[in-house]
């Protein structure tokens, strides 16, 4: 047997398979590629290597300076890293293709994308190197894999040079993403970006595929100068998202204390719409912030808006005596709240009532104030509790969705391993409450009726793998039934 040592070794063409000039060329973009991952920032290459590459024709430099490793070309190492005068060498004396993509991971988290070396040096900062690539014809509105353009991720870095240049170069600063989110909607966090794109012509209600606008994402980001900055500028303060939220709803929701008291100062909100909000807003600092003061201050300020005119009170709407919430009612005056003042238990159920009465039931944060609350019920050993609230949400899941839907089936794999557990610690005397019979046929008949329709839908091509997995939960569910 040869062993070879070295590819100079006489037999190394044998047997490699390669001629002399491809074993050169091999060896040759290694140094490269190696020498333009090492260079720190603002360094030319080495004299060795340029030496090298200027002795060999344009043809072979193409080749070579078009080579991958690792999902990128030495162009596409050395524009990350903001080595302009490599970018320069690699494209004006190599033929380096300015558009030739690579991968961009993103450390943060975890992501790749594949994208053009000028969205490369947009993202990373390297003006320079935009400047240099767009010099030599790179497309400003080329989009990477996921639609994004060097404008929008230049956005959500904050490179508020590097935006001003490539709009100033014919940028399309209107030009979404796969998910409609615009560089408007990416700027978000800073006011003085979204200035400046709200003066080349960025249109403030544009919305992305959730129906959501820039405002939305201003307010649930808590950012008080960009939201007023929207508003001065015609956003619409009554744009819903595809969860029926609108600016005021999205306020309660994320708790923007500061921008909920700026709309209902500066917007002619109706008496009873600023009762509901003040009275979501204290059960979101009671269910998010475990702050029981501001709950209660927000929900005393409800009460004196409703009652501002003792003749005529607003009342609340009645959403029915449910099991659920122990047939409790909301209150409607400040006896009725001081009665209870003390009673976190009763709170709680007061915040889902109000929650499901302004929210609506199938509201995506109706449905985890449930699982939540169902969750803390459990860890105090409260599993009767925690089940009524489960098995309401697994409901509203299925009705919101299908049997087959992810969350659905995360819904009934949380409720069936509760109700083991359950059955497992009454068995063994650690409890001394029973596992509802009736809650068990509940939850039998529910799948039995979905099912059906379940498997009507599997019958549809292409089988999406998520639904197909959901279907197998439910039937090993139901094997656990005949099993107990």
């Amino acid at each position: 047997m040869i062993f070879v040592k070295s590819l100079n070794h006489p037999y190394s063409v044998w047997m490699t398979g390669k001629t002399d000039q491809e074993i050169q060329k091999d060896s040759l973009f290694a140094e490269l590629y190696n020498e333009c991952c090492l260079t720190i920032p603002g360094k030319r290459l080495s004299y060795s290597i340029r030496n090298k590459m200027d002795q060999i024709d344009k043809k072979v430099k193409k080749d070579i300076v078009s080579r991958i490793k690792e999902g990128c070309s030495p162009l596409f190492i050395a524009c990350m890293k903001g080595n302009v005068e490599i970018v320069e060498y690699l494209i004006k004396e190599c033929g380096a293709n300015v558009e030739q993509k690579g991968v961009y991971e993103v450390q943060e988290d975890r992501t790749s994308h594949y994208v053009t070396p000028l969205w490369c040096a947009a993202v990373s900062g390297q003006l320079d190197v935009v400047k240099c690539l767009v010099k030599y014809g790179a497309n400003v509105n080329v989009s990477s894999d996921s639609g994004s353009t060097p404008v929008r991720s230049a956005c959500f870095m904050t490179y508020i040079n590097i935006v001003s240049f490539l709009i100033e170069k014919g940028a399309d600063i209107l030009k979404p993403n796969q998910n409609g989110g615009t560089p408007l909607i990416n700027s978000v966090h800073s006011k003085a970006l979204c200035q400046l794109l709200i003066d080349h012509g960025a249109d403030v209600n544009v919305k992305d595929i959730h129906h959501k606008t820039a405002l939305h994402y201003a307010i649930s980001g808590l950012h008080y100068d960009t939201t007023v900055l929207f508003l001065q500028n015609g956003a619409d303060i009554h744009a819903k998202s595809i969860y029926g939220d609108d600016a005021l709803q999205t306020a309660c929701l994320k708790m923007a204390s500061q921008i909920f008291e700026y709309l209902i100062s500066f917007y002619d909100y109706p008496k009873e719409r600023i009762a509901d909000s003040l009275e979501l807003m204290g059960s979101m600092f009671l269910d998010e912030q475990h702050d029981l003061s501001t709950a209660l201050k927000y929900w005393k300020r409800a009460i004196q808006i409703r009652n501002i005119d003792p003749s005529r009170p607003i009342r609340k709407k009645f959403i029915g005596y449910k099991k659920t919430y122990l047939n409790a009612i909301e209150f409607q005056t400040m006896d009725d709240l001081e009665a209870i003042e003390f009673d976190l238990g009763a709170l709680r159920i007061q915040s889902l009532l109000i929650s499901e009465r302004i929210l609506g039931p199938l509201h995506r944060n109706m449905i985890f104030k449930l699982m939540f609350r169902g969750a803390s019920y459990a860890d105090n050993f409260q599993y009767q509790r925690c089940i009524d609230l489960w098995i309401y949400a697994f409901e509203l899941r299925i009705q919101k969705h299908t049997l087959l839907h992810n969350e659905s089936s995360f819904a009934l794999q949380a409720l069936i391993k509760l109700c083991l557990d359950f059955y497992e610690k009454q068995k063994n005397g650690l409890l001394k409450a029973k596992l509802q019979y009736d809650d068990m046929l509940f939850i039998f008949k529910c799948l039995n009726f979905h099912l059906p329709s379940s498997i009507q839908a599997l019958t549809i091509r292409p089988v999406f793998k998520n639904q197909q997995d959901n279907f197998d939960v439910t039937l090993k569910v139901k094997l656990v039934f005949f099993s107990a």
